[in-house]
């Protein structure tokens, strides 16, 4: 299995392309007449970025799931990545902490 970037490029700028166009598409419900009441499309309107990466997500992984995309690596656990040099916290941390390595 061999990382083909041209097909990741293209596939990475139609989903960008294609989630933005779906973003401005969702934001004219407010003012269109596609649904009969108004608080379903102020709901479409109001959660257009959130529909739209939603259904960007779901068209990569059902129909290019073959093509390995770049994707956020997210930690198993939520941990602080600073830590005091002593047991107050009341120190600077780049300026007291001389033995503590960075983030």
């Amino acid at each position: 299995d061999t990382y083909n970037y041209v097909e990741v490029a293209l596939l990475s700028t139609l989903l960008g392309f294609g989630t933005t166009s779906l973003i401005f598409f969702f934001r004219s419900f407010k003012t269109s007449s596609f649904f009969c009441n108004d608080g379903t499309r102020t709901s479409i309107h109001d959660f257009a970025v959130t529909i739209a990466v939603l259904v960007g997500a779901l068209i990569k992984e059902m129909l290019f799931a073959d093509i390995p995309t770049e994707q956020l690596n997210v930690p198993e656990t939520f941990e602080t990545t600073f830590q005091c040099c002593d047991a107050s916290c009341v120190t600077m941390f780049p300026d007291d902490c001389p033995t503590q390595d960075g983030p």
